[in-house]
């Protein structure tokens, strides 16, 4: 006979920072996130519902609520497992929302539970009908952050290496007063939030030494130390994402790209162990 499933319930809040909103909006990454462990097979049912909050927010029955679940790492999909990742709970619905998976192999799951609209702080519990769930820290916890924002403008609008002048891209200096994690988030303002169109594909690209990289170092990606996504052009919930890294004490120049050709504003948030990060510009 198979195990019996061990239901499991937890609380939480958005609040501050952590009111994310849905991921039609780059704040989504900042919602609060749980682990759900499987220790064998098992269909879950995972149910979210809104609770006050002592001494205000909003009204629990108004606010609009949504879940989504997918591997804890996104290169361990299941094998042989057709479906899109996220799975998620459906159209977002006033009060609760009901997401079921079935056929989940045993291993680690991210829930993460969200509100339509950022900004939106209310209580919430969140039950699981088999596993165990615990929270997770934020993916910088511990971390300083800081944004950088500028544009892509018809100069600087060089796309990616297949295009010829990857080099001419928008560039940063980083420099590291001593080793210290590194996080890196590239996005562009905008362009996800309620849109027909889709956002451009994203790719931000960390290099060795502080100088700036020219039509002889940087016609690709080749001579990078580390690249968002694991190499490949993308616009996720967030935005592409430079993995929390460790490195030496030193300088480093970051380039900012997109996969065609793209005129627009960006913004790269960066998140450094505390007082280690100074951000430059190129001149």
């Amino acid at each position: 006979a198979p195990p019996e499933p061990t239901a499991s319930r937890l609380t939480g809040a958005w609040s501050g920072r952590t009111a994310g909103g849905s991921s039609n909006h780059d704040s989504y990454v900042d919602n609060p996130r749980f682990l759900l462990e499987l220790p064998f097979a098992a269909s879950p049912v995972l149910e979210l519902a809104a609770v006050g909050l002592r001494g205000g927010g909003s009204k629990p029955e108004d606010v609009q609520l949504g879940l989504a679940l997918s591997p804890e790492a996104p290169t361990e999909q299941p094998a042989g497992d057709a479906r899109k990742w996220p799975l998620r709970s459906g159209d977002y619905r006033p009060g609760g929302c009901r997401l079921a998976a079935a056929s989940l192999p045993a291993g680690r799951w991210l829930v993460v539970p969200s509100t339509f609209t950022p900004g939106t702080e209310c209580g919430f519990e969140l039950r699981a009908s088999a596993g165990r769930l615990a929270a997770l820290p934020h993916e910088a916890h511990g971390l300083q952050r800081q944004a950088v924002q500028g544009a892509w403008d018809r100069q600087s609008a060089a796309g990616s290496p297949n295009h010829g002048a990857f080099w001419k891209n928008p560039q940063l200096q980083l420099v590291l007063s001593r080793p210290a994690e590194l996080l890196l988030r590239l996005r562009a303002p905008g362009t996800r939030e309620g849109r027909s169109a889709a956002p451009p594909s994203l790719c931000v690209a960390l290099f060795d030494g502080g100088e700036q990289r020219t039509e002889a170092t940087g016609r690709g990606l080749s001579r990078a130390r580390a690249v968002s996504e694991g190499g490949l052009y993308a616009y996720p919930a967030g935005g592409a994402c430079l993995p929390r890294t460790p490195l030496p004490a030193g300088m480093y120049a970051v380039l900012l790209s997109t996969f065609d050709p793209y005129v627009g504003p960006w913004e790269l948030v960066l998140y450094a162990t505390e007082g280690t990060l100074r951000v430059a510009s190129f001149r």
